[in-house]
């Protein structure tokens, strides 16, 4: 029953309870005074009068009028009262409330008053609060992420652009030789690079986090997809010294659930972290596959610099910048697009601790395989 059926049941009671009690009165009123009726019957009996009688009736009449009144009373107090306790009360609470939350001052905790509808109100209201104090924290957070972007990505491309000027000028002079020509010449390429990367995977990441970029999963036998792209990056690790291995520990073929065009991102920035920090000329990169059951595990293991107790997880923030020797001139959002792009196939990423006195990194890329 709604708040009004309730209202107009009570209103009826009121009504009830009054004409109930009236009548108990009065019938109280004929029993328990015998001696006034008796006077009232002898007094009839000796004028027999028709004066006499309209006055009894107008006695009595009054009297039940008069009872009948202030049951009413009584009983609407109680009914006013409820008004004001399960309904004005909670309402105007409600209002104020409200006027407080579009102010913006605060937003205050909303308790759960009245009864039926009033209360579902309430408990409604209460939560919408909850709601926007979670949507505004997450906006202010937004706002922090936006304006730690900017500066971030100010920073980033002040170093290079000032390089790539820098560069530019110098081969304005015309008394420059034409050695220092081609190195200031290669510097403005190399810096140019650096930024077009920067941009380019800002312009990535964007997309994969705001969902803008979907995969597309295609069942993918691994062992040969893997190969293919150890093979292309082995070149650049044989350029500076190093050795690119895959430990490959599957007997049976293994298919994947892979977005062909953006799984490859993966590694290139997986691999190209790792290279970046290898000693020289003894630099060594492991590319592990293994099975766990449910997921395929591959394991990027390096014997470069290794990475500072505690920034485990903060590699994959974008543009975090630590106090670690792990801080080249990448874009920083490297690692950071690696997650968004395991996480959209279903996947997880994340850094293994050093293991005792062990030199180097290892990242796990965990990816659930096709049917389990």
């Amino acid at each position: 029953m709604g708040l009004s059926g309730r209202l107009y049941v009570r209103m009826a009671a009121a009504v009830g309870v009054a004409l109930g009690l009236t009548l108990l009165l009065l019938a109280a009123f004929y029993n328990f005074t015998p001696f006034l009726m008796r006077d009232i019957g002898a007094l009839l009996t000796l004028r027999q009068s028709g004066e006499d009688l309209l006055q009894l009736e107008r006695g009595l009449l009054l009297l039940g009028c008069g009872i009948f009144t202030l049951a009413f009373l009584g009983t609407s107090l109680t009914l006013g009262s409820w008004l004001e306790q399960g309904v004005i009360q909670p309402l105007t609470h409600l209002r104020q409330a409200a006027q407080e939350i579009t102010t913006g001052e605060q937003l205050p905790e909303i308790p759960r008053e009245g009864e039926g509808e009033v209360a579902d109100l309430a408990v409604a209201f209460d939560l919408m609060r909850l709601r926007l104090k979670e949507s505004m924290r997450l906006q202010a957070k937004a706002d922090e992420e936006r304006l730690f972007l900017f500066s971030s990505i100010t920073h980033d491309l002040q170093t290079p652009l000032t390089a790539l000027l820098g560069s530019l000028e110098m081969l304005q002079l015309p008394q420059l030789s034409q050695e220092k020509r081609e190195y200031y010449t290669t510097s403005a390429q190399l810096k140019a690079r650096q930024i077009q990367q920067l941009i380019s995977d800002l312009l990535l990441f964007s997309k994969l986090e705001a969902g803008q970029d979907a995969v597309m999963l295609q069942e993918t036998e691994l062992l040969p997809y893997l190969a293919a792209i150890i093979a292309e990056h082995s070149l650049l690790f044989t350029a500076q010294g190093g050795t690119l291995l895959l430990n490959y520990q599957l007997e049976a073929p293994l298919y994947l659930e892979l977005d062909r065009e953006r799984f490859p991102r993966v590694l290139q920035n997986v691999l190209d972290n790792a290279r970046r920090y290898l000693p020289p000329q003894q630099g060594k990169v492991v590319l592990t596959v293994r099975s766990n059951g449910s997921d395929c595990l591959i394991e990027v293991k390096d014997n470069g610099s290794g990475l500072a107790p505690g920034v485990e997880e903060l590699i994959f923030q974008r543009f975090y910048r630590g106090e670690s020797s792990r801080m080249g001139s990448g874009s920083g959002l490297g690692l950071a697009i690696a997650r968004q792009i395991v996480t959209n196939h279903r996947g997880a990423i994340w850094a293994k601790e050093p293991e005792g006195e062990e030199p180097g990194c290892t990242i796990v890329i965990a990816l659930p395989i096709k049917g389990r």
